[in-house]
């Protein structure tokens, strides 16, 4: 798998710096209410109601879904699949494994679920 499906929890804002961090995106952080990302980013946005208990907080034009436990009142995660959005690494979505690597070994950590490998996380 040479390019890397990177599920970024990340928010971006209209105009500011698009730096992804653990946490946020341009300042903008995890754990605010539906109502705060739905001012930031405006219409469209969609509202899915997923299975686990999830709900999701989609907004296309942005590229970023947030995600919310049902009946939660605060965001949970936030992914983002925009080719804009990096690190102070350069990493983001559609990045490859080897700029991964490059930007952060050692501190790579593998995620593995079922003996597959998943994800990296930063540790």
């Amino acid at each position: 798998m040479r390019s890397l499906a990177l599920a970024v929890l990340a928010l971006t804002a209209l105009g500011r710096p698009t730096t992804i961090t653990q946490t946020a995106i341009a300042g903008a952080v995890l754990g605010k209410p539906s109502s705060y990302y739905r001012a930031a980013f405006g219409r469209p946005w969609r509202l899915d109601r997923l299975e686990g208990g999830l709900e999701r907080l989609s907004f296309p034009q942005r590229n970023l879904d947030v995600y919310f436990r049902s009946g939660g009142k605060t965001a949970i995660g936030i992914v983002t699949w925009s080719i804009r959005l990096r690190t102070s690494g350069g990493v983001g979505p559609c990045s490859t494994i080897a700029d991964l690597h490059r930007a952060y070994d050692p501190n790579l950590v593998p995620f593995r679920q079922g003996g597959r490998l998943l994800a990296y996380r930063l540790g």
